[in-house]
């Protein structure tokens, strides 16, 4: 939520074609308040930005461990023998040129719209892959696709300082004891698996207003 917030006010060319998708949508009767599910799943570009903040910031910092098989594998032409662990990141991936276009580090909401999403998706490692998929992906699309318009709908937000980038640091927590092989694994992932942000301080202001709301500064956790 908080990358998808930053970047669209940092951009205000995609947060202006977000705001006139919610208010066609409110005008035309087809949003309720709170925004229900199936309607925000209607609007294209919300769909278009959630996933590009989702991209452009993964939660997970670390790498994404697999064991390598029986008889082992071969990855970009090289063999690795059976019982190595190798891994990638998201935040690698979720910024391929070849596959995100030329533009990959930048937040692009268009790409999703105007691009081959399938191919996209098909290497989306925000939430991992295949069998090792986040089981709270889907609360989490749930969330961010009512809270989003929602919020949109009823407050104007601008940036308190612009001129700040938003802070990222890995989270850092005690190692674990080391028992086995797979909680050694664990031991890496509790020190620096995931992401987290710090920094996104906003001005609020009721839409339909002319009060602000209180003139307070907020921080978004």
């Amino acid at each position: 939520l908080r990358s998808i917030i930053y970047h669209l006010l940092r951009n205000p060319q995609h947060l202006e074609t977000l705001r006139q998708e919610i208010d066609t949508a409110r005008r035309g009767n087809r949003l309720s308040d709170p925004v229900t599910m199936e309607e925000a799943e209607r609007m294209p570009f919300l769909q278009a930005c959630i996933m590009e903040g989702l991209r452009i910031h993964p939660s997970i910092g670390g790498l994404l461990p697999r064991d390598v098989p029986r008889g082992g594998c071969v990855i970009a032409g090289r063999f690795i023998p059976e019982g190595h662990v190798v891994g990638t990141s998201a935040w690698v991936i979720n910024r391929n040129t070849s596959i995100y276009g030329h533009d990959a580090a930048e937040f692009n909401p268009e790409r999703w719209i105007k691009g081959n999403k399938a191919e996209m998706q098909r290497y989306f490692l925000t939430f991992g892959g295949a069998n090792r998929m986040c089981f709270g992906k889907n609360i989490a699309f749930m969330e961010m696709t009512k809270m989003v318009p929602t919020f949109l709908r009823h407050f104007d937000v601008q940036l308190t300082y612009p001129e700040r980038p938003l802070k990222e640091k890995n989270l850092k927590s005690k190692p674990l004891p080391i028992i086995s092989r797979s909680l050694r694994l664990l031991t890496f992932w509790g020190n620096s698996f995931f992401v987290i942000q710090e920094g996104l301080i906003v001005n609020l202001r009721e839409r339909g207003d002319e009060q602000s709301n209180g003139g307070a500064e907020k921080e978004a956790y």
